[in-house]
């Protein structure tokens, strides 16, 4: 047999730790949703204040005092502001929804211009973002230029009516087959749209032009001629479409891991060459040189996984009893074209997959436990609306398949995009037009990851390309997430306060892979077990 049943206790979920992404939530990743944003009812959120009624008309707003519970255990002040808006601006626009946005007022005497940053996903709230130390850090460095303004994007966080769905867990069979994760998918969405829709939920209004329309009208609410823009990964996109249509309300826009309009489906063909260019890394640690390289490891067991799954017994999210989980090579694929994307995991890949190879399952199952109880948090409807809105020409959807026949891990990268989901829930495809390259005069910094096989910078340099007054910038030794480095937040803010960064030359730490005996140690030390 290719490996025996392995058993872990349930603290498995944060095995490797790695896993500090889950804790620290400051990856691109969307953070767990609170039980009380889950409901997709139009109330608010029961850890949020009731919307005052005072101001319901288009453009009306509030401000009040806020408090922010940060994820070091401190806390900071700010003011929670909301603000209506239409729901369809072209179908009914007397029907109105309210947006929340976190404002720090800014530090200097003479504030510039507002900035309003934009968090990526799709579906991450920008009041989430707020509870990170590294971002707060950010945050307040932009302080000094003016108001700082983090909006929950329309179905997500504070705002209302929530998308969030419900925790539900997925088919523990979900790991067998990329099939099995998209029918795992869609039967835990499908039943939140259908109950979003009862209340009178427009699920297809979700989407970026009608959020880039939301930062608009943002703009015009709270008095400011401009605002400035800095935005994340799917962030990106909204503010590229918020240039498009408000050029002459965006002073400056930094952009780091450019998603563009035309490139929300995912190349399967770039994590295979990310796979090459991580197993180049590994080949140079001494730890590792005598072991077989990673992009052969990996391949040939996801091959075995799929001629032969195994069975693995993992606690289940909502704790109780073991339960026996199928898992084919999709499984693999999935932990791996997560893990691969982001620092603090691809440093535990190679013990992982040589761990695996010498029949020792114990690692790999702390992080597929961590992915199907981060997906049993509950998924987000806007998320899958978004994607699904943003669609993807007949081109390069055709380029997708093609990569996907030869690629280890299929069209994996690309399950909340599915035809099926996207016809499910009801969302539309913004159309062709939409995609449509962007020309610019709008001053803008790209920033991209040297190592972001998630937005690489091949494809940033094309949207660059239509920014006759745009800079592009290559992080060294950077993955997606790269604005929690100190070095970016500082070429940000000196681009936002009107310096020339072109050419400047800013990297991240070099990676350094754990030894199979660290990642041990690690993973007894988190799961509690003896030596």
């Amino acid at each position: 047999m290719y490996a025996s049943a392995v058993r872990l206790p349930n603290a498995v979920l944060v095995a490797m730790c790695v896993v500090a992404i889950a804790l620290t939530g400051e990856a691109s990743a969307a953070p767990a949703k609170k039980k009380a944003e889950a409901s997709t009812k139009k109330a608010a959120p029961a850890d949020s204040k009731p919307a005052p009624a005072a101001g319901k008309r288009p453009g009306g707003l509030t401000f009040e005092p806020y408090k922010i519970q940060m994820l070091d255990g401190t806390t900071r002040d700010a003011e929670l502001g909301r603000v209506y808006v239409p729901e369809s601006r072209d179908r009914d626009t007397t029907h109105l929804i309210h947006l929340a946005f976190i404002r720090w007022k800014s530090t200097s005497p003479k504030p510039g211009t507002p900035i309003v940053f934009l968090a990526g996903g799709p579906g991450i709230p920008g009041s989430s973002l707020a509870r990170s130390p590294s971002y707060a850090k950010l945050f307040e460095k932009l302080r000094a230029l003016g108001d700082v303004i983090l909006p929950d994007q329309r179905g997500t966080g504070l705002s209302e009516p929530s998308l969030a769905c419900a925790p539900s867990a997925p088919e523990i069979t979900m790991f067998e087959s990329e099939t099995a994760m998209r029918q795992a998918l869609l039967k835990q969405i499908e039943p939140c749209a259908a109950k979003a829709r009862a209340i009178g939920i427009a699920i297809e209004a979700f989407d970026t032009r009608e959020s880039a329309s939301d930062i608009e009208d943002i703009r015009r609410a709270i008095g400011a001629e401009r605002v400035r823009l800095v935005a994340a990964s799917y962030g990106c996109e909204l503010a590229l479409e918020a240039i498009r249509l408000y050029p002459a309300r965006i002073e400056r826009a930094a952009l780091a891991g450019v998603r563009s309009p035309d490139k929300a489906l995912k190349l399967p063909g770039v994590l295979d060459l990310q796979l090459r260019r991580i197993s180049g890394l590994v080949a140079q640690d001494p730890d590792y040189k005598a072991n077989p390289a990673l992009e052969t490891l990996a391949r040939a067991l996801i091959d075995k996984l799929n001629d032969q799954p195994i069975s693995l017994n993992a606690g289940p999210a909502s704790g109780g009893g073991q339960q026996t989980m199928r898992v084919g090579g999709a499984g693999l694929a999935a932990v791996l074209q997560g893990d691969l994307t982001e620092p603090r995991t691809v440093i535990a890949v190679p013990a992982m997959l040589n761990a695996m190879a010498a029949g020792d399952f114990r690692f790999f199952l702390g992080r597929l436990q961590v992915l199907y109880n981060a997906m049993a948090t509950g998924a987000s409807v806007m998320s899958v609306s978004a994607n699904c809105a943003s669609g993807g020409n007949p081109e390069r959807r055709a380029e997708v398949e093609r990569e996907a026949g030869d690629s280890p891990f299929g069209n994996i990268r690309n399950l909340y995009m599915d035809p099926v989901l996207c016809s499910a829930i009801g969302a539309r495809d913004l159309g062709p037009r939409y995609r449509n390259r962007i020309y610019s005069a709008v001053p803008a910094l790209f920033l991209s990851g040297a190592l972001d096989a998630t937005t690489p910078s091949f494809e940033a340099e094309e949207v660059a390309w239509g920014f006759p007054n745009g800079t592009h910038l290559v992080v060294q030794n950077a993955f997606h997430d790269m604005l929690p480095e100190e070095s970016v937040q500082q070429v940000v803010v000196d681009f936002l306060g009107g310096t020339d960064v072109e050419g400047r030359r800013i990297a991240a730490p070099p990676l350094h892979f754990l030894s199979m005996d660290e990642a041990r140690k690690l993973f007894d030390q988190q799961t509690q077990r003896p030596r």
